[in-house]
């Protein structure tokens, strides 16, 4: 697949991550330039919790991933449930 047929683009880390302990967050002023410059939807990770999941699709994230924070989870359903709710 070329570049060019990408779908997306998943722009991070947007949040500090305990994946990634020594690199400080990109930040929000970050993903706002992805998304400005980006011909694709561009979607967040790092860090996204429930409480600052919104901050991303307002800074015009399409949506957010999540990984070790649903990997670490003792209910990753209601990780994403609570997420799903916050961007509504």
């Amino acid at each position: 697949m070329a570049v060019t047929d990408a779908e997306y683009v998943v722009a991070g880390h947007i949040f500090a991550t305990s994946c990634k302990p020594d690199a400080p967050a990109r930040g929000l002023d970050f993903l706002r330039g992805i998304v400005r410059t980006s011909p694709r939807s561009v979607l967040a990770i790092g860090g996204i919790t429930p409480e600052n999941a919104r901050e991303c699709v307002e800074a015009g994230a399409s949506g957010v991933c999540v990984m070790s924070s649903a990997m670490t989870s003792s209910d990753p359903e209601g990780l994403i449930a609570r997420i799903r709710e916050a961007l509504k």
